[in-house]
């Protein structure tokens, strides 16, 4: 079973981090991120490898769009909220930006790989933005899946989803995704100095 993960935006959580003094703002030239693949911290989720795009690349292609609503009938997840499931083509090592909106609730996306791993997920596009933004690089070629819902079981409304290729932009934010979750995992292996060092990195790209 597909379970959601209950976290609002990685900047908030870096801003709360400094605010109770974890985080102390490094001086020394930050140090050269392993571009290797870090297991995630939670149990059956993947973490796809960050793909190099030039800066420079700025045109997008769509590769999904759709129209839904979140209404009785939907499928359930174990804790009552609804969703619908939206499938898409994508290939390996390309970067995608998928967003979800609407004016009638709080929106929330995951996706998944074809064995049902989860690739990432968004509550939040921003502390002041209740819709949702992921970007990520796929890591193989394929159909993965998009499972779009409501932040509560409460909630109901239309949304609107799309999946294009990343911007430049979206392509930073991969980054920054990259090296929030290889601080946790350095944080949880008990090396302060490093984690500091790479959710440093992190705040700095999503600011």
């Amino acid at each position: 079973m597909i379970q959601k993960t209950r976290w609002r935006s990685r900047f908030l959580t870096l801003a709360i981090a400094l605010a109770t003094g974890l985080l102390i703002i490094i001086t020394a030239p930050a140090a050269t991120p392993n571009d290797g693949q870090n297991p995630s911290q939670r149990a059956g989720v993947a973490n796809p490898e960050v793909v190099q795009s030039s800066p420079q690349t700025t045109a997008t292609t769509v590769l999904l769009e759709a129209d839904g609503v979140l209404e009785a009938g939907d499928q359930v997840f174990a804790d009552n909220s609804l969703f619908d499931i939206h499938p898409f083509n994508g290939e390996a090592g390309q970067a995608i930006t998928i967003r979800m909106a609407s004016d009638e609730f709080d929106t929330y996306l995951i996706v998944v790989d074809a064995a049902d791993q989860t690739l990432g997920s968004n509550d939040d596009a921003s502390l002041s933005d209740t819709n949702s933004t992921l970007a990520i690089a796929l890591p193989d070629t394929g159909t993965y899946r998009i499972l779009a819902t409501a932040f509560d079981e409460t909630q109901r409304g239309r949304y609107r989803l799309t999946v294009t290729t990343a911007s430049a932009t979206d392509v930073q934010q991969i980054e920054g995704d990259r090296l929030f979750e290889q601080g946790t995992q350095q944080y949880q292996a008990g090396d302060l100095p490093a984690a500091l060092d790479a959710w440093q990195q992190a705040l700095e790209i999503y600011q």
